[in-house]
């Protein structure tokens, strides 16, 4: 099922989906559901109220954002199998950023690795989680907590 919805195949551990499953759709709302569903169909705007746009927004449509406002480094990961956020998805996005936020793009190609494997995946660390430290390593300016 949940192949259906985020790519063909995935690296989550059998003994893994019932735990999923009873967690599912936890931590999420009927609101979240609906605007994502918005997404998938390509409208990156504002939540879509209907009859109370007016009122929320000033207008009877959400406004979509404004992505040119976006002023921190944003490096993105997508995955070639990824059916809820596509390659184009991402390129487009990447596309659309100003150029002082576009701090790299990377596609995970492995063949079985979807929207879940981010989270959920047996190979999420080697093929995101060490990435993304590397990087947060190698940022320019980087403050160091201790």
């Amino acid at each position: 099922m949940i192949n259906m919805f985020l790519g063909p195949f995935t690296q989550i551990a059998p003994e893994t989906i019932p735990v999923l499953f009873n967690q599912l759709p936890g931590g999420t709302s009927l609101k979240t559901l609906t605007y994502l569903s918005e997404a998938v169909r390509g409208n990156f705007r504002k939540f879509d109220y209907g009859g109370r746009n007016l009122f929320m927004y000033g207008n009877s449509t959400p406004p979509e954002y404004n992505i040119s406002r976006i002023e921190v480094p944003v490096f993105i990961f997508y995955a070639s199998h990824d059916w809820a956020t596509s390659k184009p998805d991402a390129m487009n996005l990447y596309k659309e950023l100003p150029p002082a936020a576009k701090f790299g793009i990377q596609e995970i190609s492995n063949l079985r690795f979807n929207h879940f494997d981010f989270l959920f995946g047996r190979n999420a660390k080697t093929l995101v989680y060490d990435k993304i430290i590397q990087i947060m390593d190698n940022f320019p300016n980087r403050v160091t907590f201790r």
